[in-house]
């Protein structure tokens, strides 16, 4: 989670509930010294139990890599056709990682629409027809009066690196997208993402939240 700056002071302004943890207040940290940081971090670990100590670290790693993702800020990162990555990979069906970001200023934020989708996703290569496939599960969002709504994503359409913008048919609770209209960057000789822009609705809270925009982004 990321700390935004109100009123001259950073806080967590939402904390997604779970069945370890009910409620949290609002943590708000002032100006203090590095000694007293360390005092309260370890605080909050010492409250903590392993796994989710665990969860929380892999989580800010994967962060930490697709920060980077599209700047193409490092000389390391170069982009990759379609063409290229399907010439160095096998046929199969392959489990592979992704994230689903905000899109706009804050688009490192972490989507709602990410708790949306069964993970792993599975890419499935088989030459003729290539494709990312996502399973739709339920998911929960609390509101600010403190009320917790649960639903699922309804509508899904895709924008393609032609721009060209899809419709996604769901079918069995799994939506198909198409490999090839993904964006591909290469950070590292064996670390390769593509990303792609959705358009997304959902039950949860339909007179709140329209159709949105966001960007997911897979590892592989």
């Amino acid at each position: 989670m990321y700390a935004k700056k109100e009123n001259g002071k950073f806080g967590i302004l939402r904390i997604l509930q779970n069945d370890r943890i009910r409620s949290l207040p609002l943590l708000c940290i002032y100006r203090i010294n590095e000694q007293q940081q360390r005092q309260a971090v370890t605080g909050v670990f010492d409250t903590a139990d392993i796994d989710t100590i665990q969860k929380l670290c892999q989580k800010e790693k994967m962060h930490l890599k697709y920060e980077s993702i599209g700047k193409n800020e490092s000389k390391e990162i170069t982009k990759m056709t379609y063409e290229q990555l399907c010439s160095s990979l096998k046929k199969g069906i392959y489990q592979v990682t992704f994230s689903i970001y905000r899109q706009g200023e804050d688009w490192q934020s972490l989507s709602m629409a990410d708790q949306g989708f069964e993970k792993p996703a599975y890419l499935h290569l088989k030459g003729d027809k290539n494709y990312l496939e996502l399973a739709v599960r339920e998911m929960k969002a609390m509101t600010k009066g403190g009320a917790m709504l649960s639903g699922h994503i309804q509508t899904v359409k895709c924008r393609s690196s032609k721009d060209v913008l899809t419709d996604l048919s769901i079918q069995d609770k799994k939506i198909q997208i198409p490999f090839e209209d993904f964006e591909f960057e290469q950070l590292s000789e064996t670390e390769i993402t593509g990303q792609i822009q959705l358009f997304m609705t959902s039950s949860v809270g339909e007179k709140r939240m329209p159709e949105s925009m966001a960007t997911l982004i897979l590892k592989i």
